[in-house]
C-alpha cells in the first residue's frame, strides 16, 4: 500500500478498536454474561463472539474501500504526468475545474494521449495521417491586415504569435508554392508570383487559431496578384497558382515520427495506384513536363520532396504541397520543435478565453 492507503488503514483499525471497545462495553464478555445471566435472568446481552463478527466486517470493509480507492483515483506513486499541453487545454474546459486530481479530467487527459497516440484511421494511408487530421485551411488574401482583423475580432480567433512571417521568398519556396502553375506555362505561369530570390514578388502570412482548427492567411505581393484581385470573382487560368486571391489550400497533419519526403512518395504511389494521376505534389527544384502535361518527377532526389524551417521562432513547421484530383491545393504539414509550441499556446489561449497581442 501508498502511504495514502496506510493512512487511510490506520484510520479503519483505529476505528475498529474503538467499535470492539464500544461492543465490549453494551455486550460485556461471555463471563460477564455468565454473571449477568445468574444474577438477573430478565437481562439478555449478546454473546462475545457477535461483537468479534462485527469488528471482522468493519475490518473487511475497510480493505474493500481502499482497493476501490486504488481503483478509481490510482496509485500515488505511479501518477499521470501532465505534460502534453493540447490535452491539458483540450480538458480544462470540458471538466469545468483544473484541478489535476479530479477524475473526469484524469480520464479524459488518459483518453487524450492515449487515444492519439494509438488512433489508426481506415484507409491506405492511415498510418501517416494523425486522428486529427486537419492542420490548417489557408486563405489567400487581398489585405492582410484586414483578414487578420476579420478572424480575431470578428469572428474570435487568436492570432499564433511568431508564426508565418513578412517577406517569404527563395528559389526553393517559389518551387514548392508555384510549381504546378510553372508547369502548366501560358496564362497560369504569368499569374504565379515571382517568389525566386532574385524576383519580385514576397508573401506574407499569418494565422489564427481556432481551437482544434487553424487559419492561415496569406498575401502575395507581386503585379500577378493585383491584376487577379481586379478580376475577382471571374475564374480563369489564374486559379492554378496559390499567389490568387480568393484561393483556399487544406493542410493535413503528418505524424511528426515520419518521413515527410517520404510520405510525398507514398502519397503519389497510394493515389495513382487508385487512379488519381491528378495528384502530384511540387518539388523544391525546377522540374520538366511530362508527355501527359503533368510534372516528371523522375529523377528528382526525394530530399526534395517538402520545406522544413530550421532556424528561428517558427523552427520545426515543414510542408509539401500538392494538388488534388480537382486541381484543389494541398499541403501536408509536419508541426515540431518551437512551431508546436507557439501553436499549443494559441491552442491554450484560445480554449482559455484569452487572446493575443497582434504582431
Amino acid at each position: 500500500m501508498n502511504n495514502g492507503n496506510d493512512g487511510l488503514n490506520e484510520s479503519f483499525l483505529t476505528h475498529q478498536k474503538r467499535v470492539q471497545s464500544k461492543s465490549l462495553e453494551i455486550f460485556g464478555t461471555d463471563e460477564e454474561n455468565d454473571v449477568s445471566k445468574d444474577n438477573n435472568k430478565t437481562v439478555s446481552k449478546i454473546p462475545y463472539h457477535f461483537a468479534i463478527s462485527l469488528a471482522l466486517i468493519l475490518i473487511f470493509c475497510s480493505v474493500i474501500l481502499i482497493c476501490f480507492k486504488d481503483c478509481i483515483f490510482g496509485n500515488t506513486n505511479n501518477e499521470l504526468k501532465y505534460n502534453d499541453k493540447t490535452c491539458i487545454a483540450l480538458c480544462e474546459p470540458v471538466c469545468i475545474t483544473m484541478e489535476k486530481e479530479n477524475i473526469c479530467f484524469k480520464n479524459c487527459y488518459k483518453g487524450c494521449t492515449e487515444g492519439v497516440k494509438n488512433l489508426v484511421r481506415p484507409g491506405s494511408l492511415g498510418n501517416w495521417i494523425l486522428p486529427q487530421a486537419i492542420q490548417h485551411v489557408g486563405v489567400t488574401t487581398s489585405n492582410l491586415t484586414k483578414s487578420v482583423a476579420f478572424y480575431t475580432n470578428v469572428m474570435g480567433g487568436v492570432e499564433v504569435l511568431n508564426a508565418g512571417g513578412d517577406g517569404w521568398k527563395g528559389d526553393d519556396v517559389y518551387q514548392l508554392l508555384m510549381q504546378a502553375a510553372l508547369v502548366r506555362g501560358g496564362v497560369a505561369a504569368s499569374f504565379a508570383a515571382d517568389l525566386s530570390k532574385s524576383g519580385s514578388s514576397s508573401l506574407d502570412a499569418r494565422y489564427v487559431s481556432f481551437g482544434s482548427m487553424i487559419i492561415e492567411l496569406l498575401d502575395y505581393h507581386s503585379d500577378e496578384a493585383v491584376l487577379q484581385r481586379s478580376l475577382f470573382p471571374k475564374f480563369s487560368e489564374s486559379n492554378v497558382a496559390p499567389s490568387v486571391a480568393g484561393n483556399m489550400h487544406i493542410s493535413f497533419n503528418v505524424r511528426p515520427e515520419k518521413n515527410l519526403n517520404e510520405f510525398v512518395v507514398a502519397l503519389e504511389k497510394s493515389a495513382h495506384q487508385q487512379g488519381y494521376d491528378e495528384v502530384i505534389c511540387n518539388r523544391l527544384v525546377p522540374v520538366k513536363i511530362g508527355v501527359n502535361g503533368h510534372a516528371d518527377v523522375k529523377g528528382i532526389p526525394v530530399t526534395d520532396n517538402s520545406f522544413e524551417v530550421k532556424s528561428g521562432d517558427f523552427q520545426g513547421w515543414s510542408l509539401a504541397y500538392c494538388k488534388g484530383p480537382d486541381g484543389e491545393q494541398l499541403e501536408f504539414n509536419q508541426v515540431k520543435g518551437k512551431a508546436k509550441k507557439v501553436f499549443d499556446d494559441a491552442l491554450r489561449t484560445y480554449l482559455s478565453g484569452g487572446t493575443n497581442k497582434l504582431w
